[in-house]
């Protein structure tokens, strides 16, 4: 039976509850991600202890982390392609919750920036639990469940605002540090309630472990596997090499085919969209909690307009979900448009914030909950665009691409001063209309087969 097929009569059958702790869980790991990743302003504006004053080392310590994804996207994200999703997952996140834990306890500047990139760099395996979301249900659904994942960092990047709140005036920025450890600790646990990716195991031509792992899922789900065979997918490739060197290998002639022939100028766009609305994200985080949410004094900030602008995430990802999976609407729905209408309602929200046009606070809430919708929608769609023998690898390099962007992003609000508001406000919506032009690149993949059962095309602009 085409594994497709066996998951739609498990769902049909089964009581739904493996749907909901697929989900969850791995909307767990978005939150705990987004908790990791925004926490970088409020430790850069508490650290004068450590030396932390300046502009440029409050970029690199929002920078910090960023880079280590960075580095972490090259070398361990494309393995979960050879070892694969769910050990790649697990092993990653045990490793973001031990270095966060160290964070919370160094003494100078450069242990600092140290542990928070060796943060990033095991953290960046996050693409992969979007990955192993859509490979564990049906075309129909992987669209909606899917922006879940997206409405779980939306959760985090609100509560990470309200923990600041709650944690810094008495705890200090060590508190903060150790309590978004702790979640993460919770998180890695959690994520031995969930199994390997049968469709993975396929492609690798680990045909009785798909079937235990097919069995777990149905037996989560409260039936019976409906077959005995599962149909091979395509693409299949030989069993995992034992050697760490053939797996990195494998990794890197995956690499190459991104770039192929029939791939590169899908692959360059994407690349070219990652780098931008990471840019766009970053630099409005930034912007929302040092230019629009400081206060006077060192480690002072306005925690409850920040908090107030981070719950626009929620509304933004919430609001695209009716209209994701609806591909017969063309660029009003579907991949495509959650994309494109979201970036260009941000840039120009982003615009009339900084020439602050009535209200600045409006425009602001309107920037980062069209950011949020527009970015989610890109993180869903990512996977849906590489057949699953590398899916992770084509994820992990976008997330590179992506990195890049964050990087720069500090460096970029920080260079100014606060005379030039409106030149970092510019600045986002620039790069949000060029991550807007480059869709035209990429194929819309709404309830389309991840292995290429059914092809839908792409829109013209």
């Amino acid at each position: 039976m085409d594994l497709d097929d066996a998951y739609e009569q498990i769902y049909g059958r089964g009581t739904g509850s493996w749907t909901i702790r697929c989900t969850f869980l791995l909307a767990l790991q978005s939150m705990s991600l987004a908790l990791e990743s925004n926490v970088s302003p409020f430790v850069a504006g508490c650290t004068a202890e450590l030396g932390i004053t300046t502009p440029v080392q409050k970029a690199n310590m929002n920078s910090a982390a960023s880079l280590g994804m960075l580095l972490g996207t090259i070398w361990l994200v494309p393995l979960a392609d050879v070892v694969g999703r769910w050990r790649l997952l697990f092993w990653s996140s045990l490793g973001t919750a031990a270095f966060a834990f160290l964070s919370a306890a160094v003494q100078s500047y450069y242990q600092l920036l140290i542990t928070r990139a060796l943060v990033g760099f095991m953290a960046a395996g996050w693409p992969v639990a979007v990955d192993l979301l859509e490979e564990y249900v049906t075309p129909e659904k992987r669209g909606f469940l899917s922006s879940m994942v997206n409405v779980g960092w939306s959760v985090g990047a609100v509560a990470i605002n309200l923990l600041a709140w709650m944690v810094i005036p008495s705890f200090g920025w060590r508190g903060l540090l150790l309590f978004t450890a702790i979640a993460y600790s919770i998180n890695v646990l959690l994520l031995l309630l969930l199994v390997e990716s049968p469709r993975w195991l396929l492609s690798m031509g680990r045909h009785q472990e798909a079937m235990d792992a097919i069995a777990f899922v149905a037996n989560a789900n409260g039936t019976v596997v409906p077959c005995t065979r599962l149909k091979a997918i395509s693409d299949e490739a030989s069993p995992l090499s034992a050697s760490y060197t053939k797996s990195f290998m494998q990794v890197f002639q995956g690499m190459a085919s991104l770039l192929s022939v029939e791939n590169a100028r899908m692959t360059l766009c994407v690349w070219g969209v990652w780098a931008a609305w990471n840019m766009a994200y970053q630099s409005v985080v930034i912007i929302d909690d040092t230019l629009l949410g400081a206060s006077h004094g060192s480690c002072s900030f306005n925690y409850g307009s920040i908090a107030i602008l981070s719950t626009s995430e929620i509304l933004g990802a919430v609001l695209i979900m009716p209209l994701v999976d609806r591909k017969d609407l063309g660029w009003w729905g579907g991949r495509l448009g959650m994309q494109a209408i979201p970036y260009v309602i941000a840039a120009a929200a982003s615009a009339l914030c900084g020439f602050q046009v009535l209200s600045v606070p409006f425009w602001a809430f309107l920037t980062r909950a069209a950011m949020s919708g527009g970015s989610g929608c890109s993180v869903l769609h990512l996977p849906e665009l590489y057949k699953t023998k590398c899916r992770a690898t084509g994820t992990s390099a976008a997330n590179l691409f992506g990195m890049l962007g964050a990087i720069a992003a500090p460096y970029a609000v920080y260079s100014g001063t606060d005379g030039e508001f409106l030149r970092s406000c510019l600045l986002v919506s620039l790069v949000l209309l060029i991550a807007t032009a480059l869709l035209v690149g990429i194929p819309e993949k709404a309830q389309a087969h991840l292995d290429g059962k059914e092809d839908t095309g792409k829109h013209e602009i």
